[in-house]
């Protein structure tokens, strides 16, 4: 059966296949030892490990598909003459907010009680990770909260409590700062679509805004801004569908096999452009059919899924282990499989309870405070 799909369609699909990438990589890392511990493996174990290793390549596709989204929007409002800078806030605040208060709250909440119950150490770091390298105990207070309540994690603090993803949210909300300003500097030079306030205005933002980032940050928009290229680019041929993936999966097992195959920073802008290109391939089109339906109802979970996975999971894990002493750091079987992906469906239906209450709140919240305060 030849199903159609569209570039909507299609971001759809990589959003929550990435955002899963991300649930079974700090799954993996936590249930199962790490692969150079492990007493033995074959290619189903090997493949296993390869999958659940691409946890940082996905935050990569989450960068391509925010920059194209918000690019592409940006530069559309801009030359219709209707982009409107406090709105575009709004609509970016609230977006973000609307899972990001309950996500700190709920961290809080869990770290708490799976430090209560917890008699191995696992906050204490005396059991090591490779998704949870510090001490949880020590991220625990108010200025942590603050921190990446205000998007500075990573900046003046690391995250807040076990909730080390959110190190990609801060990287995502001033990259939706950084976009207008070099856009309203671009379009005033070329295109004379704004007036002098708001080239200075946007000159003392960048200033600014490059002095409080930190130099990671700063080279991972290169990243971000290779969603410019779905935005110019068509690849109208039917063969760059198949051709880009299979580049592309060729380029990760390269990338994972072969030892300093690139420098990691080349690594992931090398991939972004393949993520970028691929979307490329795809009709900018209204196309609705079943396929789009489904993988819409599963990415439109996914920044919740994304934000409450990792506390959660720990919590559920420690108590676990602390009660039969199962839960981490197992070998491959038949009964640590099945732990797996029992957690990984308990791990989406907790994030898609939450999104319920937060996430697909977001237009009404976006509505009361565009009436509000525009």
């Amino acid at each position: 059966m030849n199903v159609q799909v569209s570039r909507s369609g299609f971001i759809h699909l990589i959003r929550w296949f990435a955002a899963v990438l991300v649930v079974v990589n700090h799954l993996r890392s936590f249930i199962f030892k790490d692969f150079v511990d492990l007493p033995y493996s074959n290619l189903l174990v090997k493949a296993f490990y390869f999958i659940t290793a691409l946890g940082h390549t996905a935050v990569v596709v989450f960068f391509v598909i925010s920059g194209y989204l918000i690019c592409d929007s940006v530069v559309k409002h801009t030359l219709r003459g209707d982009f409107i800078l406090k709105i575009y806030f709004i609509k970016r605040v609230s977006r973000l907010y609307a899972v990001l208060i309950v996500a700190l709250l709920l961290t809080a909440l869990f770290d708490f009680t799976g430090n209560y119950f917890d008699r191995f150490g696992v906050y204490q770091h005396h059991m090591i990770f490779s998704s949870l390298p510090y001490n949880i105990s020590s991220t625990e207070n108010i200025g942590y909260f603050l921190t990446s309540l205000f998007m500075l994690q990573n900046i003046i603090h690391p995250a807040f409590g076990s909730n080390g993803p959110l190190w990609s949210l801060s990287y995502e909300f001033w990259y939706y700062v950084l976009f207008p300003l070099c856009c309203i500097l671009f379009f005033y030079f070329f295109k004379r679509l704004f007036n002098i306030k708001y080239l200075i205005g946007s000159v003392i933002g960048l200033i600014l805004v490059t002095l409080l980032l930190t130099k990671p940050i700063l080279l991972s928009y290169l990243i971000w801004l290779t969603g410019l290229i779905p935005i110019f680019l068509h690849l109208k041929n039917r063969a760059f569908k198949y051709i880009i993936p299979a580049v592309t999966i060729l380029y990760l097992i390269m990338s994972k096999t072969i030892v300093n195959f690139l420098p990691p920073g080349l690594i992931d802008g090398l991939f972004g452009i393949l993520i970028a290109l691929w979307i490329s391939a795809f009709d900018n089109v209204i196309l609705k059919n079943r396929f789009y339906f489904f993988n819409e109802r599963l990415a439109s979970f996914s920044y919740s899924l994304y934000l409450v996975h990792f506390p959660f999971m720990l919590m559920i894990l420690t108590l676990l282990y602390n009660l039969n002493g199962t839960g981490f750091k197992m070998v491959p079987s038949i009964a640590s499989f099945s732990l797996f992906f029992i957690m990984l469906i308990v791990i989406m239906l907790f994030s898609y309870l939450v999104a319920t209450f937060t996430e697909y709140k977001t237009p009404r919240i976006t509505h009361f405070l565009i009436k509000r305060f525009s």
